[in-house]
């Protein structure tokens, strides 16, 4: 048996799963974005291969209504978009691929309900030096972060600016690992700040059941907010 891993999470709240096949990987990612709201961001670190885009990919396709399995979301079935042929890709060289989804805007019971469109960023750093802030200019992160949900794969280049930051109230990090290489299983951590909303939109994944078959552990586990996981 592998030696579990510790993760500390004196200031944080983290869950973690295992995935047992890419499939289970997309429905996870539609799982978060059922739970996702504007100005969320999500970073996606991890081993390579291990199944970033493939995350991505649920988690727009659900956003969008384009995987009734994945989500139950029937009101976004009516979209312009929605296409089985919609092609999510890792955005390697483009640096950010955007994507479109409408939004019930609040509204008054007297009055007809209004949609909006809201957007989803998903970026790769991964070809940005992150040696200056200036390479992140294209990127319009203010403007993203406090307007749109992004899903940002290598985040670890924005970790020299502190200034580019999200604020920990809408981060959620995720780091995906492969425990075999021989095989499709993933283990996928899911980490939050105390004071973070994730953390209740966590809490409620894990107090409703709706990860019980790939739950390792929650912070909920222990009682000094360390929790073990095994990749075995």
């Amino acid at each position: 048996m592998a030696k579990p891993n510790t993760i500390v999470c004196d200031n944080f709240y983290s869950i973690s799963l295992s995935i047992p096949t890419m499939e289970m990987m997309e429905e996870v990612g539609a799982l978060i974005a059922i739970l996702s709201q504007p100005s969320d961001v999500m970073f996606l670190d991890g081993d390579l291969g291990a199944g970033k885009t493939t995350f991505s990919r649920g988690f727009i396709k659900c956003k969008l209504g384009v995987a009734d399995d994945d989500c139950d979301d029937d009101e976004n079935d009516t979209q312009e978009n929605r296409t089985e042929e919609l092609r999510i890709t890792s955005p390697t060289y483009l640096l950010s691929n955007t994507y479109e989804y409408t939004e019930d805007d609040d509204y008054d019971e007297d009055e007809d309900r209004e949609q909006k469109v809201m957007e989803i960023h998903h970026m790769d750093l991964y070809r940005l030096s992150g040696k200056s802030p200036r390479d992140f200019e294209p990127l319009a992160l203010d403007h993203v972060f406090a307007n749109c949900i992004s899903l940002i794969e290598w985040p670890s280049r924005l970790q020299a600016f502190p200034e580019l930051l999200p604020p920990h109230e809408t981060l959620l990090k995720m780091d995906i690992r492969i425990p075999d290489p021989t095989s499709d299983k993933r283990v996928m951590s899911l980490i939050s700040s105390t004071n973070s909303s994730w953390t209740t939109r966590l809490k409620y994944l894990v107090d409703e059941g709706m990860v019980d078959d790939m739950l390792i552990c929650s912070d909920r586990d222990t009682d000094d907010h360390t929790a073990q996981v095994d990749t075995d």
